[in-house]
């Protein structure tokens, strides 16, 4: 199932429907009018560990916002613990010199 939502959301050419499908699911909240797709592997920390891979990742807001779209079948009461699993994998980008944080 990860593979066909990847195959209809995730890709270059059909990058109008998925800003389509994430201005329904955010119900104009953010407004998205441009995205980027990006690499959804997460590389391994160590070499033992399992690789990962996202379904969909992106930025909206001109790169200001991330955002990790997945795609569950059943709710299997683990939603929650995955993402933040998924978020806890993801390296964070480090804040220039010139950067407020």
């Amino acid at each position: 199932m990860d593979y066909i939502f990847k195959m209809i959301f995730g890709v270059d050419d059909r990058k109008p429907l998925l800003v389509s499908f994430l201005n329904a699911l955010f119900k104009g909240n953010p407004h998205v009018e441009n995205i980027t797709l990006e690499n959804t592997d997460i590389p391994k920390i160590l070499k033992t560990n399992k690789s990962s891979r996202l379904d969909v990742k992106a930025s909206i807001d001109n790169g200001k916002t991330k955002i990790d779209v997945e795609i569950q079948c059943n709710n299997t009461g683990e939603i929650p613990e995955r993402a933040f699993q998924s978020l806890s994998l993801t390296p964070p980008k480090l804040v220039g010199r010139s950067l407020a944080f």
